[in-house]
C-alpha cells in the first residue's frame, strides 16, 4: 500500500512497516529533519513546504532554503501547502505564500501536495492563475464535491482519500467516491493527525480505507490497491523501478 500523506517523523515505529509513503513537511523546521531522518529509507519520499498555519514566518531566506532542498532526489514534491479558513494567518498572507510555493514547484518541475479547508473555490482560482496544471499533484484529505474534484482533475490533481471516508457522517464524500474516475484516487492516513482519534495501528487504518473505497465503488480491494498505487506513482512522478 502507498500512504501518500503520513507524518512518519512522528511515528518512527512505523518506518520499517509502512510500505510506500510520502512524508510531508508542515513547518520550516521539518525540512532538514526529514531529509536527514529518511535519507536511508528507499520506500519513503518527501514533500517540503510550508503549511498555511505557519505562513507568517515565510521570508526570503526560507524561500532560498526551500529552493535548494527541493533539488534533493528524495524530495519529490512541494507540500503540504495551501489554504485554510480556520488558521490564524490571514487569507491574503496564505495566498501570497501559496503562490510563491507554486512558482517554486514550477521552477523545479515537481508536483504539489495541497492542503485545503473550506477554501476550494479560491484554491482553484489560484491554481489556474499560476498554471499549476504544469506540475499537478495531490489534494490531501479531500472533502469537497464531485464538481470540485473534477475541476482539480482538469488541473492535473488527484485526491487523497483518508480516514474521513470511514466516518458514516461524511455522506458527501461517500457519494462522491463512486462517481470519480479511478485514476484520481490515492490513499492516505495523515497519521497521527487529528490526535482525537487516539493511538492507532495505521497499517490497519489504511486497509480499512481500501475496504471502504472498494465497497463504495463495487470493486475488489485488489483493484483499489493496484490503481491507487499506480496513481500515486504517476502523480508524484516516481520511477517505476522504485515502486514495485
Amino acid at each position: 500500500m502507498f500512504d501518500t500523506h503520513i507524518h512518519l517523523q512522528l511515528l518512527p515505529q512505523y518506518v520499517k512497516s509502512t510500505g510506500f509513503a510520502l512524508v510531508p513537511a508542515v513547518t520550516q523546521k521539518d525540512w532538514h529533519v526529514l531529509v536527514e531522518q529518511f535519507a536511508d529509507q528507499p520506500n519513503v519520499w518527501l514533500a517540503l513546504g510550508l503549511h498555511p498555519q505557519h505562513v507568517d514566518c515565510w521570508c526570503a531566506e526560507y524561500r532560498h532554503q526551500l529552493q535548494r532542498l527541493l533539488r534533493h532526489p528524495q524530495v519529490v514534491a512541494i507540500g503540504e501547502v495551501g489554504l485554510d479558513a480556520v488558521v490564524e494567518a490571514s487569507d491574503d498572507q496564505q495566498e501570497v505564500v501559496l503562490r510563491q510555493q507554486v512558482r517554486l514547484a514550477l521552477e523545479v518541475g515537481k508536483p504539489l501536495i495541497l492542503h485545503c479547508y473550506k477554501r476550494y473555490g479560491r484554491l482553484l482560482e489560484i491554481l489556474q492563475q499560476e498554471s499549476a496544471d504544469t506540475v499537478g499533484g495531490i489534494v490531501h484529505g479531500f472533502s469537497a464535491s464531485v464538481e470540485v474534484a473534477i475541476a482539480l482533475q482538469k488541473l492535473g490533481f488527484g485526491i487523497g482519500v483518508g480516514r474521513l471516508i470511514l466516518n458514516d457522517k461524511a455522506r458527501r464524500l461517500a457519494e462522491a467516491i463512486p462517481q470519480l474516475p479511478a485514476e484520481m484516487l490515492v490513499l492516505e492516513t495523515d497519521a497521527p493527525w487529528p490526535q482525537h482519534y487516539g493511538p492507532q495501528n495505521w497499517t490497519t487504518v489504511l486497509a480499512h480505507i481500501v475496504e471502504k473505497i472498494a465497497r463504495l465503488r463495487n470493486e475488489s480491494e485488489h483493484e483499489v490497491l493496484n490503481y491507487t498505487q499506480c496513481n500515486a506513482q504517476r502523480l508524484l512522478k516516481l520511477l517505476a523501478a522504485r515502486v514495485e
